[in-house]
């Protein structure tokens, strides 16, 4: 199944209309504004994590600059599987805690591998958990605390 998850903004009503009549039938969720705590749970069901923000933009400004959806997926086990732009090739190591991703064909072929492969789901969802430690709030204060006091 998929799930699709995130805020809506004013004026998207007709386009998630239009989009809950193209899923009719299929096994595909939707989860506008949902919230912080159902968030955690269904990523915590969920296998891989799909990030496209920035996909066949220029602009800079419209892409992800961080990312820490993809954090919050990869602290509950997720396999991210993310575009290869903005803060996303900062957070994720290809082929290690996820996959980056620069066209629709290896976007496909990744997810592939990961759905196929038990092993690849096993150490990559274990590297992904290790990996996301890195953005924890424990560590940002103690990298903070380090620079303030360094200086003193």
């Amino acid at each position: 199944s998929l799930h699709l998850a995130g805020n809506t903004t004013t004026g998207d009503a007709l386009n998630l209309k239009k989009i809950e009549d193209q899923i009719k039938g299929f096994p595909i969720y939707l989860y506008p504004d949902i919230s912080l705590k159902e968030l955690t749970k269904l990523y915590g069901e969920s296998l891989i994590y799909w990030h496209a923000a920035g996909f066949r933009e220029t602009d800079p400004k419209k892409m992800e600059h961080f990312g820490i959806s993809t954090v919050e997926a990869m602290a509950s086990g997720c396999i991210p599987i993310v575009i290869n732009l903005g803060g996303q090739k900062e957070i994720v190591e290809d082929g290690k805690s996820g996959f980056l991703w620069n066209s629709i064909d290896e976007w496909k072929k990744q997810t592939i591998k990961v759905l196929t492969d038990k092993k690849i789901q096993t150490t990559i969802s274990k590297n992904a958990i290790k990996r996301s430690t890195l953005y924890s709030k424990e560590r940002f204060c103690n990298q903070i605390e380090k620079i303030v006091y360094a200086n003193h």
